[in-house]
């Protein structure tokens, strides 16, 4: 194996053997950064503050049409966004005669700067140009725009007002429409006449239900007294707890108590008379005669559940058609007062807005505004001339020696390798 071994003493020994030539390069390098910044043109630099506060109050539109609050930390480069120069450029005509509008862009925007100050709501706009009152002018103007631009996107606070009102004005126009169509609707409207109607019908419903409840009970008490009375015979005396049974069954049906003559026409055509006298039989002296007075009660009371079921029967479509017609002129009535119920919530909560609207168009009218203005630079910037000789007599420096090193390596005689493997 060959050991290879740097030798640093030559490397070391061929640098100082160039030393001229490092000096040489290290004094050209700062004499060339010399010459640079004392031919370099004087340059003067401006600055202003555009103030940018929150606002006190803030509003978002329902329809979304106008924009919220343009959050800080976006003005840096909304101030240097195209469109703001180009209105910087537009004003600054006068200022730059003859110059291309484009190229003045251009050069714009290597001229000015925008940059937050250590306040957040505090906008720094600088112009650095050749010519001291130019950039004092420029940075004024360039604030001027900015300070316009930006209040416009800032709130929209007059757009909002403006929105505001034309939505206003919309929903009273809707709101006195709802109550017309309400106030035409009641004028015709009878749903207390349908409902009174509804409710006479019903208590007729109920009464008939009642009564037919009632002879269908008394129809089942007949019933059990005609089949006691069948098992008597016919000529048998009449029993004295059949006569009252019977008496009892009479008073229900023709609604006596003591004593009652009544006559009730019978499907079969004849009339049937009761008379009640005190210490005589109701129906007759024979149990026959009292199954006789018992079936004819049987058939009235039979006639009599036809008569309110045909009733029933012919109530059912009135109640239906009444419930139909109530139904109807509630769910109209109901919508028209819900319509007009929202209008009116509507209405209320836009005038409120309305009002928010004014208080924020008033309190929010500064809320971008130039906090200082610049004055005419007295002095040229410092183009840091010392720190530009040091770093190019530093770069010259390491240039020489990558020559000297270089020029050692090429001059060095070719190494041999000796005998035993070393070099």
């Amino acid at each position: 194996m060959i050991d290879d071994e740097i030798d640093l003493r030559r490397y070391v020994q061929g640098m100082l053997r160039y030393w001229p030539l490092i000096a040489a390069v290290t004094l050209v390098a700062a004499a060339a950064a010399t010459l640079n910044s004392v031919r370099q043109k004087p340059s003067y630099e401006a600055v202003a503050l555009v103030s940018v506060s929150a606002p006190r109050y803030n509003l978002q539109p329902d329809s979304g049409s106008a924009n919220g609050p343009l959050p800080v930390h976006a003005y840096p480069e909304l101030a240097v966004s195209d469109d703001m120069l180009a209105q910087v450029v537009s004003q600054s005509q006068s200022l730059l005669p003859g110059a291309d509008p484009a190229a003045s862009l251009n050069t714009l925007k290597g001229q000015l700067t925008a940059e937050t100050a250590s306040d957040p709501t505090l906008l720094r706009l600088k112009a650095q140009t050749g010519d001291a009152e130019l950039a004092a002018s420029l940075v004024n103007i360039w604030a001027e725009v900015f300070a316009a631009k930006a209040g416009a996107l800032y709130g929209q606070d007059q757009a909002n007002l403006q929105l505001y009102t034309s939505q206003l004005a919309e929903a009273k126009t809707a709101l006195d429409q709802s109550e017309n169509d309400l106030a035409t609707f009641q004028a015709s409207n009878q749903n207390n006449i349908l409902s009174a109607q509804l409710r006479s019908q019903q208590d007729s419903l109920i009464d008939y239900l009642n009564r037919r409840h009632e002879l269908e009970l008394l129809s089942r008490d007949v019933r059990d007294l005609v089949d006691h009375l069948k098992a008597l015979p016919a000529a048998a005396p009449a029993n004295a707890v059949d006569d009252l049974a019977l008496l009892a069954i009479t008073s229900r049906i023709y609604g006596t108590d003591n004593t009652l003559t009544d006559t009730h026409q019978l499907s079969s055509g004849f009339p049937v008379q009761v008379q009640v006298n005190a210490g005589q039989p109701v129906a007759g002296p024979a149990a026959a005669d009292q199954l006789a007075l018992v079936s004819s009660l049987r058939e009235t009371i039979a006639a009599r559940l036809a008569d309110l079921d045909g009733q029933v029967a012919a109530l059912q479509p009135r109640l239906l058609a009444l419930q139909g017609q109530v139904a109807q002129g509630q769910i109209k009535l109901d919508e028209l007062q819900g319509a007009r119920t929202l209008a009116i919530n509507r209405y209320t909560k836009l005038a409120s807005q309305v009002q928010d609207a004014r208080l924020v168009a008033q309190t929010s009218s500064n809320t971008v505004q130039i906090a200082s203005r610049a004055v005419l630079p007295g002095v040229k910037i410092s183009s840091h001339t010392s720190t530009s000789i040091l770093l190019a007599a530093g770069l010259g420096f390491v240039l020489g020696l990558v020559l000297a090193l270089g020029l050692s390596l090429w001059r060095a005689p070719k190494d041999t390798v000796a005998p035993g493997g070393r070099t």
